[in-house]
This record gives structure tokens, C-alpha cells and sequence, in this order.
């Protein structure tokens, strides 16, 4: 194993300027027989520079990539009688390689502490292609059983938000109101590649997926002992999926094809309070909805079904915190989530897997005490459990 990290500082000429590159090298193979080739290289550079008293601009780039070999799972019976070892392997084939590309540019306007105005824009590119062989030589004992997956996308957004400070009264008020949107251009598709050599493609989709958001909150100092937040986001997503296979009994498999357009919007709201009965004391309640996007794919799939496009989350949290002067920090809370449905796209097979209404109640608890000036401790207990809600006991 091989790591070499290094961090550079570049010198700038104005005295509110900033930037510096760090990047860092990795390579590793493994305790296994076959050397894994891990190798994997990040790099990393920001730019930050104030245009005026009450306004900043920054610049970021990143870029990752990585691949390897791996061992992949091996059959017990394969170590039991000995034809291969525990770090042996029986396809040491599998394996990837992976890389993202990214680019930021921030723009932050400050007035004061009442107003505040912030935009970033973002593009990034992604590749991932991953080699598996899961049965061997079980569906094809000439050929052997390898897959490859690839998810190509470019993305594009832009996130803008706006927040400022008023009185009302002997009422504090902090107003947020903000918008986003998201695009990505995705090419995803499976195929059969034994030894990595492409044979025939099992899955390829050209898929187009937008998602265009706006939100507002509103925060409410009424005293020391009561606060309250709510808010309310909406979202807007479009769907268009091309499949670049002809879907005929010629490509011997049974796996959903097709192609199409979809759209769906949903509202999130949200609500919170927090009562303070003594100082150093919070009790909260927050409760809201929120949702699961999709697979694009499962969205056409699935068209003219009961299945639902952006299947809503839902869930509450009662809790509290005390404060046992600056060395004790106490919380506990209780919690619940509701989840309507959930389609799960499975890459190793190019098909759907759906999961149905399920529920979830938990308990957090934390403990944090300044044991010294230089050294914190934490104890943590997390509770949870998960049911579905249709499915027996």
C-alpha cells in the first residue's frame, strides 16, 4: 500500500485573496492472490477573492478516478476442498474504474446581518463502469457469466437563495426563500462481457432528467422560552427516457424494455417548535414530508400502474437538549418515518425490484462531556426498527 498526500498554498496579490491546490495519490493491492490494482488519484483546487466589502466570489475545481481489480465473492466449498485458498479468487477479472469532474463557481452578497444573498452554479461529469461475475459459468458454461455495467452522465445546476432579518414587533422573524435546478444527461446500459470482452448489450438507455425546486422558511422568535419554524418546498421533475435497444424476442431476456415521457410535482411542508421552560434547556418537536425520486426507468416502467412516480416520506421527531454548563451536552430524542413505496433498480440484473409501504421508529441518544481542554468523549445509542407495513409479522 502507497498514499502521498500534499497541500499547496499559491500566493496571491490582494490581501483578501485566497487559493490553493491539494491532491492526493493511492494505490494498494490488497491481501488477496490476485494484486488488486487499486489505484486511485484526487485532485483539488479553490480560488476566493472578495469583489467588494459586501460581496465574495469563489472557484473550485475537483477531479477523481479511479480503478481496480477485484477477487469478487468465492464459494465456501471452493476453500473447504482446497482448490482455492480464502484470498484466492475464481474470476479475478472483476472489477472498474470510476471518475468524476467537477466545477463550482459561488457568488455570496452580505448586507449587514439582515440581508444575505448567495448563487452557485455546478457542472460535473461522471463515469463509472464496473465488472461482475456473480454464478461463473452458471448461465453460460462456455462463455462465463461476466457483466458490465456503465452509468455515463453530465450534470448541470444552480442553486440561488435569499435570507434576511426583520422585527415584528417583539417578534424576530428570519425569512429564507430559495430555488434550484438540476439537469442530467445520462447514458446507462448492460451488457454481457466475459473476460471484459463486450458480447451483446443486455440494457441501454439515453436517459433526461430535470428537476426544478422552489422554497421558502420562516423562523419565529416569539421569546427565550418559544420559537417556531415552517416551511414549504416544491418540486417539479421531468422524465424522458429513449431504450437504444429494439425491444424484440431477439435479445433473449426477459428484462423490461421501452421508452418514454413522464412528469410529476410534489409539495414538502415542514413544521417545528422549540419550547426553552429553563435556560440551557430545548424541548422540539418537528414534523414534515419529503419524498424518494425514482429511477427514471422504474417511472416509465411502471406508467399506468399503482405505483407512484415520487412516493412521499413522512415523519416526526420529539426530542431535547440540556446543556450542563460548557462541559456536559445531553440529547435524546425519539422518532418515526413513513415511507409510501420504493422501487429499487437493480444494475447487476437491468430490472426492478419493488418495495413496498414500510415504517420506521427509532431512539438517538447522546452524551458529550469536556473531559479536559484538550479531549471530548461521546456516547452515542441508536435505536431503530423497520417494518413493512402490508407484509406479515
Amino acid at each position: 500500500t502507497m498514499k502521498a498526500t500534499t497541500v499547496l498554498k499559491i500566493p496571491t496579490d490582494g490581501a483578501h485573496q485566497s487559493a490553493y491546490i491539494a491532491g492526493q495519490y493511492f494505490h494498494s493491492d490488497g491481501p488477496v492472490e490476485s494484486p488488486q490494482g487499486f489505484n486511485r488519484a484526487n485532485i483539488f483546487g479553490k480560488f476566493h477573492t472578495h469583489i467588494s466589502p459586501n460581496s465574495e466570489l469563489g472557484l473550485s475545481m475537483g477531479a477523481f478516478s479511479s480503478a481496480w481489480n477485484a477477487s469478487g465473492q468465492i464459494p465456501q466449498r471452493a476453500v473447504d476442498d482446497g482448490q482455492i485458498t480464502r484470498w484466492g479468487s475464481i474470476d479475478p477479472l472483476e472489477g472498474g474504474n470510476t471518475g468524476r469532474y467537477n466545477i463550482s463557481v459561488d457568488y455570496h452578497f452580505m448586507e449587514g446581518y439582515e440581508h444575505d444573498f448567495q448563487v452557485q452554479a455546478f457542472a460535473t461529469t461522471y463515469d463509472f463502469r464496473l465488472y461482475s461475475n456473480f454464478t461463473f459459468w452458471l448461465n453460460d458454461s462456455i462463455d462465463g457469466d461476466m457483466i458490465e455495467q456503465n452509468d455515463h452522465r453530465q450534470i448541470m445546476g444552480i442553486n440561488a437563495r435569499y435570507s434576511y432579518y426583520k422585527s415584528l414587533g417583539k417578534v424576530k422573524a428570519y425569512t429564507r426563500v430559495g430555488g434550484s435546478y438540476r439537469g442530467d444527461h445520462i447514458d446507462l446500459s448492460l451488457w454481457k462481457s466475459p473476460d471484459r470482452n463486450r458480447l451483446s448489450p443486455k440494457t441501454d438507455h439515453s436517459v433526461v432528467e430535470t428537476n426544478m425546486a422552489f422554497w421558502v422558511q420562516e423562523s419565529l422568535s416569539f421569546s427565550r422560552l418559544f420559537r417556531m419554524q415552517f416551511g414549504l418546498r416544491g418540486d417539479y421533475f421531468i422524465f424522458d427516457v429513449t431504450d437504444n435497444l429494439d425491444p424484440s424476442p431477439g435479445l433473449g431476456d426477459d428484462l423490461p424494455h421501452g421508452s418514454g415521457y413522464e412528469q410529476a410535482s410534489i409539495l414538502s411542508p415542514n413544521l417545528s417548535f422549540v419550547l426553552s421552560p429553563v435556560p440551557k434547556l430545548d424541548i422540539y418537536l418537528n414534523g414534515g414530508t419529503g419524498f424518494h425520486s425514482n429511477d427514471a426507468r422504474d417511472v416509465i416502467y411502471a406508467r399506468g400502474s399503482d405505483l407512484k412516480t415520487l412516493p412521499r416520506a413522512s415523519g416526526a421527531e420529539l426530542g431535547l437538549r440540556v446543556l450542563g454548563g460548557k462541559r456536559l451536552l445531553l440529547s435524546f430524542a425519539g422518532w418515526y418515518l413513513h415511507l409510501e413505496e420504493e422501487l429499487v433498480f437493480v444494475g447487476d440484473e437491468g430490472t426492478t425490484e419493488p418495495s413496498g409501504e414500510s415504517r420506521r421508529l427509532g431512539i438517538d441518544a447522546e452524551i458529550r462531556l469536556l473531559v479536559a481542554k484538550w479531549m471530548w468523549a461521546d456516547v452515542d445509542l441508536n435505536l431503530s426498527d423497520g417494518r413493512y407495513v402490508n407484509d406479515p409479522e
